[in-house]
């Protein structure tokens, strides 16, 4: 049966991921250094993930990762692996170790998410690179990935953690505003 909510919901989860996606192509990449290194999708997926819904959270994050793959110098479907192997890992550590939802497990799961994150992308270009399909050198298989882009990255997305959390906070009062 055919419902008008529902469908207004998936519309509005496509605008979503469509704003997000162009949004960080067409304005985020163009900014100067260091800000040209914040990823807005990443921050966003990580708290639906953790605070409304693991299942929602992968499907935005596939559909996230096949748009930015298709604009990216990756290989094509790393950014989606890459995304949905750090959205398993950090639900794993949301269900298992930090089982609050604070800002403190809000912002270690997010440190971790996005290092996962990296991590798995300098992975699939270096796996590319052996298989010869990525380049002539070693270097240009790890160069996108300077050790001060990825802390920059990460100062970005816990700021923007922090301000979802304070948001989210204010209107609703499914997670906890301190530790203990």
């Amino acid at each position: 049966m055919f419902s008008w909510k529902k469908f207004l919901k998936i519309l509005g989860t496509i605008f979503l991921i469509a704003f997000l996606a162009f949004f960080e192509i067409s304005f985020i990449s163009l900014l100067p250094a260091p800000f040209n290194h914040f990823s807005l999708f990443l921050p966003v997926i990580f708290f639906i993930s953790i605070v409304v819904s693991y299942r929602q959270a992968l499907w935005l994050g596939f559909l996230e990762g096949i748009i930015l793959n298709i604009f990216s110098v990756f290989p094509f479907g790393s950014i989606s692996l890459s995304i949905i192997i750090s959205l398993v890992v950090v639900n794993f550590l949301l269900n298992n170790f930090f089982t609050n939802k604070s800002l403190y497990s809000l912002i270690i799961l997010g440190i971790l998410g996005n290092l996962i994150y990296l991590f798995n992308l300098i992975l699939i270009k270096f796996i590319f690179f052996l298989f010869g399909i990525g380049g002539n050198d070693v270097s240009e298989a790890l160069s996108p990935f300077v050790l001060s882009e990825s802390l920059w990255q990460n100062a970005f997305n816990i700021l923007m953690l922090i301000l979802f959390f304070y948001i989210f906070n204010f209107w609703g009062k499914k997670i906890k505003a301190l530790f203990l």
